[in-house]
């Protein structure tokens, strides 16, 4: 996968399930897959300052609004 652009996310939220209710998102993130196709993806930043793609984490169930 490769990151193709990044924008700005201000005013969204990856929503968990269980444990985690939301993360803000850093950002929307513009990817180029495998298959050669673009997806956009949310960035967030895990508890210990890594980051990562909302959509591969655990529990993950969503994107919402948050203003």
């Amino acid at each position: 996968m490769k990151i193709i652009q990044i924008i700005p996310s201000n005013g969204w939220a990856a929503d968990f399930t269980h444990r985690e209710r939301s993360k803000p998102l850093l950002c929307w993130a513009l990817v180029q897959v495998e298959n050669g196709s673009t997806e956009i993806r949310g960035v967030i930043a895990l508890n210990n300052g890594e980051k990562v793609f909302a959509e591969d984490e655990k529990n993950f169930c969503g994107f919402s609004e948050t203003e």
